[in-house]
């Protein structure tokens, strides 16, 4: 499944045509932002979607009604273990499969099976209500206020000062960092989450599924998580088979997030490393790419100092 694509190099659906005019979607309030004239990842894009008969933005559409349409629309790009492609496309489908298979959210069903275990008390998707209760109590439990309170603002370091045309801003032209009234999960890229709850979450992955005493995840899980499968990641990681110039090491763990942020586990046995990198940065990452001038800054500048202070 591809990852970014211009509506006119995107597969053809009833809401796209590549031969066509760009899609343009309803940019009043209710349509929680424009439409941009990209596909592949449906939150940032706010991707129009054949639902009900008609074309709806993809923020005011169920994980469900979503991940239907991906699998509807996207080609394979490989047949399944023969290469390895980042999509986020397939984030989907694996959120929507969990949804599917255990009744829950994969909000709900990561706070229960992951983030409570681990203590991670700061992580979830959804930031704001959307004003249906059912949908609510479904995708919104056990966020509060508080934590809502506390999501930062984001800031643009894109090349031209403007907002990057491949992700579709909120309806008043800046990026809604609340989300207000999405039905969308967002599984591909809307995790909220703090530095705090991700090194507790490397910790366990250093620790073979442990917290303490108490195991949280299995060894089975655990050795998807931390193997190379053959295509320089795992199936959570990035993973290293040598040295790098900016000082991972052999099987050192890392993944860029949304948002310039980066975490990694060098799993070095004299002196192993956790690291966590957060900002608020919105970068250019397809027209006018401007995010490897951030990630020389992190691996070159932030990594290495972080590697030679460690204790």
């Amino acid at each position: 499944m591809p990852v970014f694509l211009e509506y006119n190099q995107a597969p053809a659906s009833p809401c796209n045509d590549p031969n066509g005019s760009p899609p343009c979607g309803s940019t009043d309030a209710s349509a929680l932002g424009p439409t941009a004239r990209w596909i592949g990842s449906p939150g940032d894009m706010n991707e129009l979607i054949l639902s009900g008969g008609r074309c709806r933005p993809a923020r005011t559409l169920s994980l469900d009604e979503v991940s239907e349409h991906v699998m509807r629309t996207y080609p394979l790009l490989h047949e399944p273990g023969a290469d390895y492609s980042y999509s986020s496309a397939n984030y989907i489908v694996a959120g929507r499969l969990v949804e599917r298979l255990t009744g829950r959210s994969p909000n709900l069903y990561l706070k229960e099976n992951l983030f409570d275990p681990l203590g991670m008390r700061d992580s979830f998707f959804i930031a704001q209500p959307t004003g249906d209760p059912d949908l609510d109590r479904r995708i919104n439990e056990g966020v509060v206020a508080e934590q809502r309170d506390r999501v930062a603002d984001i800031s643009l370091i894109t090349r031209d000062g403007k907002f990057p045309q491949e992700i579709a801003p909120g309806p008043d032209g800046r990026w809604d960092r609340l989300r207000r009234g999405w039905r969308y999960v967002y599984p591909d890229g809307g995790m909220y989450t703090t530095a705090a709850d991700l090194l507790a979450y490397l910790r366990v992955v250093r620790d073979g599924g442990m917290r303490g005493t108490d195991r949280v995840l299995s060894p089975a899980v655990v050795k998807l998580l931390v193997t190379d499968h053959g295509f320089s990641h795992t199936m959570a990681f990035g993973y290293h088979g040598t040295v790098t110039p900016y000082g991972q090491g052999p099987g050192t763990l890392d993944h860029l997030g949304n948002l310039m942020t980066y975490f990694w586990y060098d799993p070095r046995p004299d002196n192993p490393v956790l690291g966590v990198f957060l900002s608020q940065r919105l970068a250019n990452a397809i027209v006018n790419n401007n995010m490897a001038d951030g990630l020389r800054a992190i691996f070159r500048r932030f990594v290495p100092s972080v590697m030679r202070d460690a204790p």
